[in-house]
């Protein structure tokens, strides 16, 4: 048991975070760098292609760490099941959907108006997908935060940090853990932490990490789709302004009450038991 023990054992998830730290520097810095070569071109666009090097970069610092460390990634991954069992599983990301427009509104509705700068700058940014004049962005855009950033994220959330805290703390503290870091990264903090959860106890129960990819895709796509129609039916060019978030708080209303039943069921239906073992090491004896 010890020599499958060992790669995990041996990580540290601060090599990652560290990593995950130089790799948002080094975009920004080369996003600094295309700004002053490249004259003529829209920010948005240059801000999209260093948000695509964003996850080559990241992978390209950790590549070391994981060639040494001589991971079973056929473990680590497990099978891909079928389509239409994937396919039932994408339909997971509509309550979860719905469940981060809830959380959006219960956390920055009342912030909205106790640091309202803070809200503006933070929580209400321009959509990924904005005019549909400018396809190259958009494209840019779609294609990481719909494929690249939910493959990318997912095995490093769930099949490395998830496996290695597993070994450290167990499993349910690593679960807590690994969507606590997730949330972190994200502004929508409350459905972030609960769409890791959920992304963790289905990579735990599914062994399969194509099952937490195809819903993190299908989450994305549908998060896409929702700014890019609010775009197209607004008005003004601008981002959506405070009072704009504010007259809308029936939406967070209708989505908290649309989506705490089975918000509630799933904790209680699948709460994480303590002989929950990660995906690779279930094998184990």
């Amino acid at each position: 048991m010890q020599t499958n023990l060992t790669p995990f054992a041996e990580l540290r998830a601060r090599t990652f975070l560290w990593r995950a730290l130089l790799a948002f520097i080094l975009r920004r810095a080369l996003l600094a760098l295309i700004a002053s070569l490249i004259i003529g071109e829209s920010a948005e666009k240059k801000d999209a292609v260093t948000f695509l090097l964003l996850y080559p970069i990241f992978f390209f610092l950790c590549l070391p760490v994981l060639f040494r460390a001589r991971i079973s990634y056929q473990r680590l991954w497990g099978r891909c099941p079928p389509w239409a069992t994937l396919k039932n599983y994408t339909f997971l990301a509509v309550p979860l959907v719905i469940f981060s427009v809830a959380a959006s509104y219960l956390l920055y509705f009342p912030l909205s108006y106790l640091v309202p700068q803070f809200v503006q700058a933070w929580y209400l940014e321009p959509p990924l997908l904005q005019e549909p004049e400018d396809v190259l962005t958009n494209l840019l855009n779609f294609f990481t935060a719909a494929l690249i950033a939910p493959v990318f994220e997912e095995f490093f959330f769930r099949g490395i940090l998830l496996t290695r805290w597993t070994t450290k703390w167990g499993i349910r503290r690593a679960i807590l853990a690994s969507s606590l870091v997730f949330a972190l990264l994200h502004a929508d903090l409350i459905g972030a932490f609960f769409f890791g959860y959920v992304m963790a106890v289905l990579y735990i129960q599914t062994k399969s990490l194509f099952v937490p990819i195809c819903i993190h895709i299908a989450n994305n796509v549908i998060a896409l789709a929702i700014g890019l129609t609010a775009t197209l039916l607004s008005e003004s060019d601008s981002p959506e302004t405070l009072a704009e978030f504010q007259a809308s708080w029936w939406l967070g209303l209708l989505a908290l009450v649309m989506i705490t039943p089975w918000a509630i069921r799933f904790i209680k239906r699948q709460f994480p038991k303590a002989n929950w073992r990660a995906p690779y090491f279930a094998e184990e004896v």
